[in-house]
Parts: structure tokens; C-alpha cells; sequence
């Protein structure tokens, strides 16, 4: 997703112009009081108490004195985040033209729209009067300052997977800390309720994740959010060779009878039609023992490839769950 998330910094260098009317808004002042984005400061009371913290971030520090009431986010994955935390951002970019994942629409309608991530509008982000704006980093680094004409600007780093650490910074910007570690704990034993249960379902048995693109095969490892929450949270036993180390690896067809997994979670993109049906005419695909046994499960792409954060991955847990006990 890095690559879409690179993109976003040359579709915002345009601010500049746009942003002299509304300049002084910089998020950057000295602070009184400082809260790392990791959720160090707890505030006992978030509504009878000033909202005032120094949140640190990928891009320096920005002081926040009362708590964000409009929310711009220049990265999808963010909403799953603040829906989490019972916040509705006032803005979003998509990963699709207007449009969120269904696991999230229900969560935070109403949300105005920003363009998609590699291309966000910048008359739109000023239309949209947000008080604060979240970007990623990499994504919007060489636009922060451009950004920070317009409202209080936080990156937050995406450079590698880890919903959980994402969750703790997303808290104390919202004044959230507290539902943060409700939302932890109750995945937490939802995973290990799940896990259990899988143990018993399928033992040892294995599993891939396998995606078809137009060009080529996918196999996805553990620092994907599907992978993650298949071989970390769930515990379940990847296929030989599935990538540990790695969020995907491009395969041939001829490597699939080396993986050959009891079970299957397929992804084939709708514009991939003719490695479909390369896969369906090919004696080895036919051959491997989750086709033979009937154990492939379609998946959604806006949940398994686009999805990321708590919510994303309870659904995919659910989902998981539910597929392997049949």
C-alpha cells in the first residue's frame, strides 16, 4: 500500500497556493504539557478536564488544545481506527472513487470524501474545514508543511503493520485512551476464544492466503493484515513456504504444489479473469489438496487487502472462524 500512500504527497503539493488564506493555523506552537502518540498520558476525565497534549509524531510535535471535532484523514485505512473509537472523521480519502469498505459504511456514514488516496483534492480538504488533519508517513511528508496552512497537521508512521500500535497514537488525539484498551482487551479474547476453537476444528492442518492479480499469483505472509491475523492471532499453521518475514511474495503456478495447503483463502480480482482460468485448467491447481477437498474460501479484496485496523480484523477473524468450521 506504500506505493498509493507515495503518490499522495505530489497530488497535495498544490496546497500551497490554496492555503495563504487560511495561514496561521499551524499546528506546530510550544506546549505546556507533552503526550507521545503511544497514549503515555491518560487523562481521568477527558470531558471535565482541559483538552491540552503534545502529540509527537512522524513529523515533529503538534500541540492540541481542545479536543478534534472535524477530523480530515489522508489515509483510508485511518477510518477503521477512529470508527473503533466511536469517532466519526468529518473527511476521508477512499481507496475507491467515494466509496469505503462495506465493514466500515454502516460505521461512519455521512463522511464527505477527499478523492482517493494517490489523488486527494486539495480544494476539497480546504471545502472540508477540517480542525485537525492525519496524514501517513510515507505519504504525506513533503506536503506537512503545505497542510498545516489549513489546520493542525499529525503524521502518524505507516512504514510498517501493526494495528495495534496505530490504535495507541490514534487514542490520545481523540481523548480515546480508555476505549483503546477496552477495544484491546475485547479482541484479545475474542482471538484467543477463536484460536481455541480453530485448534480444535483443524489441528495442524495448513493454510495460505493466495491472491490472483492480471499479471501474477500472491502468496501473503505474516506482516499483511490477513496474515496476521490468520498466523499470528489465530495461530494457525501456514503452508510450507508461505513468506514469515514478508507481507507477500509473487509465485509462478508451478510453485503452488510446493505450498499445496489444506485450505485456501482465494482472492481473485475481478480483472483477472484469464489467470482464473489459467488456474482452473491447470492440472496442478486441480491437484493440490484444499481443491480436492473442497477448502477454498472466496474473499472480499475490501476487506482482505484493503482492510486495516481493529475492526478489519475482527471481521476477518470472524470470517476465518466461520469458513474453517463448516
Amino acid at each position: 500500500m506504500n506505493e498509493t500512500r507515495l503518490k499522495l504527497a505530489s497530488a497535495l503539493l498544490g496546497l500551497t497556493a490554496l492555503a495563504v488564506a487560511v495561514a496561521g493555523c499551524s499546528g506546530n506552537a510550544p506546549s505546556a504539557a507533552s503526550t507521545s502518540a503511544s497514549g503515555s498520558k491518560t487523562l481521568a476525565d477527558a470531558n471535565a478536564q482541559p483538552f491540552q497534549r503534545t502529540i509527537r509524531h512522524a513529523a515533529g510535535e503538534t500541540v492540541l488544545t481542545a479536543r478534534p471535532g472535524n477530523i480530515a484523514l489522508l489515509d483510508y485505512s485511518f477510518v477503521d481506527y477512529l470508527a473503533a473509537l466511536d469517532v466519526r472523521p468529518g473527511a476521508t480519502v477512499s481507496f475507491v472513487k467515494n466509496e469505503l469498505p462495506p465493514y466500515l459504511a454502516d460505521r461512519v456514514s455521512g463522511v464527505k470524501f477527499l478523492g482517493t488516496i494517490g489523488e486527494a483534492n486539495p480544494e476539497a480538504i480546504l471545502a472540508a474545514d477540517p480542525d485537525l488533519i492525519i496524514g501517513a508517513s510515507p505519504g504525506s511528508d513533503k506536503a506537512y508543511d503545505q497542510l498545516t496552512k489549513i489546520a493542525k497537521t499529525i503524521l502518524l508512521s505507516q512504514s510498517e503493520f501493526d494495528w495495534r500500535k496505530t490504535l495507541n497514537e490514534f487514542a490520545p488525539i481523540v481523548g480515546k485512551e480508555d476505549k483503546a484498551k477496552q477495544v484491546l482487551e475485547d479482541y484479545d479474547k475474542r482471538m484467543e476464544n477463536a484460536a481455541k476453537q480453530l485448534k480444535s476444528a483443524i489441528g495442524e492442518q495448513t493454510v495460505m492466503f493466495l491472491r490472483i492479480l492480471p499479471k501474477e499469483y500472491r502468496v501473503y505472509g505474516k506482516l499483511s493484515p490477513a496474515g496476521s491475523v490468520l498466523y499470528d492471532d489465530l495461530s494457525l499453521r501456514p503452508a510450507s513456504g508461505v513468506p514469515l518475514d514478508k507481507k507477500q511474495l509473487a509465485v509462478s503456478m508451478e510453485a503452488l504444489p510446493d505450498f499445496d495447503p489444506d485450505h485456501i483463502f482465494l482472492l481473485a480480482q475481478d480483472d483477472a479473469e484469464a489467470k482464473i482460468k489459467e488456474l482452473q485448467n491447470s492440472p496442478l491447481w486441480k491437484n493440490l489438496k484444499a481443491v480436492k477437498n473442497n477448502r477454498i474460501y472466496p474473499v472480499d479484496q475490501r476487506l482482505w487487502i484493503q482492510g486495516e485496523g481493529p475492526i478489519a480484523s475482527a471481521t476477518m477473524l470472524e470470517q476465518a472462524v466461520k469458513e474453517l468450521t463448516k
